[in-house]
């Protein structure tokens, strides 16, 4: 009797002690991040481990269209249920810009419905906008365990670690994105994005050109080069891929800075002009949290400026 009254103190010992070790390794990861990682390098080994099979590749995607329409990456429900029509609810005010009373019905709706995966996908979206990365990543694991199989699970996971600046876990969940769905290639230019703005241009310009290999008119790997040749010097390089990006279909809307730059530095202040005044139609793309609307609306005065003194 006595050696079974041990026996459980032993046991009950060693799950104590199993458990704070763990809780502060928890600890550890949650204070210290990534950092003790070693940083993930685009290698030609990297490369490789995204070229798939063409079994792999006939095995195709899922997407959990028999509950919900996808529309800009926002998940509507179909059905006439509660959880449904209050998620709906949620985005009919995400499209009026409220985002405050979408991120109130959202979380009503995650807390009543917990299974339900639309509303916790979107809220983790919403969780974004108003930068709460943490709880944006709580959200979007929650809806990985939902619907595993759906891909942007991975890729706005992704982006909330980029956000909350632990790039590794950001660049796994980019690739594992990708792999989830290789016919969709966006997650593979925000990874080359994500590499530039870390001032990784060669390795950033390895993802673009690979996105190119696959889809040679993938209008935003042909902005990312032409960021890449800006960000090395070469204009007209850059301005040469900038101007093979075709307009009338889909392409990130940072073009026309980014081709605006091209134009002043190589002193065509009139296209400069011309394509600076066009970002500033959308003033609520992402690139103007690098920039400021300030800066834009000087930078257009001066190009007009420059090319009225090049007419003269």
């Amino acid at each position: 009797m006595v050696f079974f009254k041990e026996s459980l103190w032993k046991k009950s010992f060693r799950k104590s002690a199993i458990f704070l070790v763990l809780l502060i390794l928890s600890i550890n990861h949650v204070m210290f991040g990534q950092t003790t990682k070693q940083e993930i390098r685009i290698t030609p080994l990297f490369l490789e481990s995204l070229r798939l099979t063409p079994q792999e590749v006939e095995l195709g995607y899922e997407n959990p269209q028999n509950f919900v329409r996808n529309e800009d990456d926002w998940l509507w429900g179909n059905g006439s249920d509660v959880a449904s029509l209050r998620n709906n609810e949620a985005l009919n005010f995400v499209l009026q810009n409220d985002m405050e009373r979408a991120r109130e019905i959202l979380q009503e709706v995650c807390e009543k419905s917990p299974q339900f995966f639309p509303a916790r996908f979107n809220y983790g979206r919403v969780l974004l906008f108003f930068k709460e990365y943490q709880q944006a990543l709580f959200q979007f694991s929650r809806a990985t365990a939902l619907v595993p199989q759906y891909w942007k699970n991975y890729y706005y996971l992704a982006k909330a670690y980029e956000l909350a600046a632990d790039y590794n876990a950001a660049v796994y969940h980019y690739r594992l994105a990708y792999l989830r769905n290789p016919y969709d290639l966006e997650s593979l230019v925000a990874l080359g994005d994500l590499l530039l703005d870390l001032n990784r241009a060669a390795e950033a310009d390895l993802i673009y050109r690979f996105v190119l290999e696959r889809d040679p008119g993938f209008n935003n790997a042909l902005i990312g080069t032409g960021k890449v040749y800006l960000r090395r010097g070469r204009f007209q390089d850059a301005l040469i891929s900038f101007r093979a990006v075709d307009r009338s279909r889909a392409y990130k809307k940072e073009l026309h800075f980014y081709m605006g730059e091209a134009a002043f530095y190589s002193q065509d202040y009139r296209l400069a002009a011309e394509e600076y005044e066009k970002m500033l139609g959308y003033p609520q793309d992402a690139v103007f949290n690098r920039i400021s609307l300030y800066f834009l609306r000087q930078r257009v005065k001066m190009a007009r400026r420059l090319s009225l003194q090049q007419a003269e």
